[in-house]
């Protein structure tokens, strides 16, 4: 699974843990946004809000905390 697109009565949502850039991920939010509007036509839009996680996955990296500052 690289990409995944939830869409419900109160709700659209695209999820990924595989994308090449951010604006790899704005586009295909784009696209989905646009396809929503032209084959359902929602009456209103209450917010728009985009969440973008960076994650660590290289083992080499387990103890991160070392590197990181809390002041």
């Amino acid at each position: 699974l690289n990409w995944r697109a939830t869409l419900t009565t109160g709700f659209l949502a695209l999820e990924t843990w595989r994308y090449t850039s951010r604006a790899d991920l704005v586009q295909r939010l784009v696209e989905l946004s646009e396809a929503v509007a032209t084959h359902i036509g929602p009456s209103r839009v209450d917010r728009l809000g985009v969440r973008y996680i960076d994650r660590i996955v290289n083992p080499e990296l387990a103890n991160v905390g070392r590197l990181l500052h809390s002041d």
